[in-house]
């Protein structure tokens, strides 16, 4: 009985129409991003915060729209680190985790200084906001 009640739940997620006709239509893939966010917010309810850590890297990797959440993931896995008997390694581990996902995320573009420049300006298209003040 209870289990369906998940089921349902999980369909009406995942076939809501906002998602479906707006972000997929619209081409915005914001429930990628969001969907990786609440994997990683799983892995703190779970208190496997080294996989939430590597889940939120991902999200950020992926829409930039995450950093939104930044702060308070921050916050609370840098709280939890500092409450262990070893704060530093804590930190260190969750430091490795988050320079990993990234490397591996961005090691496609870190062959040449024009790859990765190019991946930037994409990310954050600088020129075209001073070209509308013009």
């Amino acid at each position: 009985e209870r289990r369906e009640g998940w089921t349902w739940l999980l369909a009406m997620v995942l076939l809501n129409p906002c998602l479906v006709l707006i972000d997929h239509g619209h081409f915005q893939y914001n429930c990628i991003s969001l969907g990786l966010t609440l994997g990683a917010i799983a892995g703190i309810l779970s208190r496997n915060e080294l996989v939430a850590a590597a889940l939120f890297s991902l999200a950020i990797n992926h829409k930039q729209m995450s950093m939104y959440f930044a702060p308070a993931f921050f916050g609370h896995l840098l709280g939890k680190c500092l409450k262990r008997k070893y704060p530093i390694v804590e930190i260190m581990k969750l430091g490795f985790v988050v320079l990993g996902t990234f490397a591996l995320v961005w090691w496609p573009y870190l062959h040449s200084y024009e790859a990765a420049m190019q991946v930037i300006s994409r990310l954050a298209p600088f020129e075209r906001a001073s070209q509308v003040t013009k």
